[in-house]
C-alpha cells in the first residue's frame, strides 16, 4: 500500500478570467483539490488505486446559475468530496 499526495492543474488552472465574445459571461473561477490515494503497488502508474477527493471552489457573481448546477444556483461557492476508483487493463 502507498500514499500519495496530488496536487495538479485542471482545464481551470486554479484561477481563470472568462470572457466570452458577446459580453454575456465576465468573471472568474478558482478551485483548490486535494485527493490522497491508495495504491497497489510502489510505482505512479500502480494500479488500481483508490481516491479520497475533496474540493473547493469559488467564482465570481458573473455567472449566476452557470457553476455546479442546480444546488449551487444561488451561490458563488462550493464544497464538493468523494471517492474515485481508477483502473486500467
Amino acid at each position: 500500500m502507498r500514499k500519495t499526495l496530488q496536487h495538479g492543474k485542471s482545464h481551470t488552472k486554479g484561477f481563470v478570467l472568462t470572457q466570452n465574445g458577446d459580453n454575456h459571461l465576465d468573471g472568474w473561477l478558482r478551485k483548490f483539490t486535494i485527493a490522497p490515494q491508495i495504491g497497489a503497488g510502489r510505482k505512479f502508474f500502480s494500479r488500481p488505486v483508490l481516491r479520497a477527493f475533496l474540493t473547493y471552489a469559488s467564482w465570481s457573481d458573473g455567472f449566476p446559475g452557470d457553476v455546479g448546477g442546480t444546488p449551487y444556483l444561488n451561490r458563488m461557492n462550493g464544497l464538493t468530496y468523494g471517492v474515485q476508483a481508477e483502473t486500467w487493463w
